[in-house]
C-alpha cells in the first residue's frame, strides 16, 4: 500500500475515532450525567407541582387555592389564602356565603417556608374525621401530615395535640409572649394530650392547625407538627 493510501486511512481512522468520543461525551451529558438527570427531573417535578395547584383552583373557580392539606388516607383538603382572616370564616371555596368557612392559611405567612406555618378551619360534616386527633390510636396511626404546594410536597409529623380554651399564644407569629422560638415550640408540646418525643431546636419549622370545635363557649383543637421532609414531587389525585 502506497505511503498516500496509508496517510488517507490513517486520516479516516482518527476521524471517525473522533466522531465516536464526541458522540460518547454528548450521550454521558444529556443520558448519564446526574446533573443533567436532576435539573431534568426539578423541571418534571415543578411542572406535576403547578399543575396540581392549578387544576384546584379551576376545579373550584378560586384563584385563591395554595396548598392541599392530606393526612394520608384519611382526608385531603383545598387551602385559601387571602388578604386576612376573617373572610374564609364565613365563606366556603367557592367564595359562597357559608357559615361552615374554609380551610385557609394564615395572611401573615408569606411564604411556604416560614419558620411556623398556621392554618385555620372551623369542624365541619366534611371534615369531622379531624376531630378523631383527640383519640390516642388514631393519632398514633395518623400522626403524618403532607401540604401540597406549588413547589412540591411538605410532610409534618405531629407532636402535640391539645384542646385550647383560654390562651391562643400559638397564633403568634413572630413574638410569643416573652419566650423564644424554641420556649414556644416547647410549650405547645407540653400541652398535648399524648407524650412525644419529638425533638425540637431553634431551627424547627412547624405548622399549627387551628380547628374551631366551639365557638361558644370557645373550644379549638389544636395540631402542631414539625416538618420532617420537603420538596419531594407532587403524585396525589385530587
Amino acid at each position: 500500500m502506497s505511503d498516500k493510501k496509508v496517510k488517507v486511512l490513517e486520516l479516516l481512522l482518527c476521524i471517525v475515532f473522533m466522531l465516536i468520543v464526541v458522540y460518547f461525551i454528548h450521550y454521558y451529558y444529556t443520558n448519564i450525567n446526574p446533573v443533567n438527570r436532576k435539573m431534568d427531573n426539578t423541571i418534571i417535578k415543578d411542572d406535576i407541582n403547578r399543575k396540581l395547584i392549578s387544576d384546584l383552583k379551576e376545579k373550584y373557580n378560586n384563584d385563591e387555592v395554595v396548598m392541599l392539606f392530606e393526612v394520608p388516607n384519611v382526608i385531603k383538603i383545598p387551602i385559601c389564602q387571602t388578604d386576612d382572616n376573617k373572610y374564609y370564616l364565613k365563606h366556603d371555596i367557592y367564595n359562597d356565603r357559608n357559615d361552615n368557612g374554609s380551610m385557609f392559611l394564615d395572611y401573615r405567612n408569606k411564604s411556604f417556608n416560614d419558620k411556623k406555618l398556621i392554618v385555620y378551619d372551623k369542624l365541619n360534616d366534611s371534615n369531622v374525621v379531624l376531630k378523631n386527633y383527640l383519640d390516642s390510636n388514631f393519632y398514633l396511626t395518623n400522626n403524618k401530615i403532607n401540604l401540597y404546594t406549588e413547589q412540591g410536597i411538605k410532610t409534618y409529623e405531629i407532636f402535640s395535640v391539645f384542646n385550647e380554651k383560654n390562651d391562643f399564644d400559638y397564633t403568634n407569629l413572630n413574638s410569643y409572649n416573652g419566650l423564644t422560638y424554641l420556649e414556644h415550640i416547647n410549650k405547645l408540646k407540653s400541652k398535648s394530650l399524648f407524650l412525644n418525643d419529638m425533638e425540637l431546636n431553634s431551627s424547627s419549622k412547624i405548622l399549627v392547625i387551628d380547628i374551631v370545635l366551639n365557638k361558644e363557649p370557645k373550644n379549638d383543637l389544636v395540631i402542631v407538627s414539625k416538618l420532617v421532609d420537603s420538596n419531594r414531587n407532587n403524585n396525589t389525585k385530587k
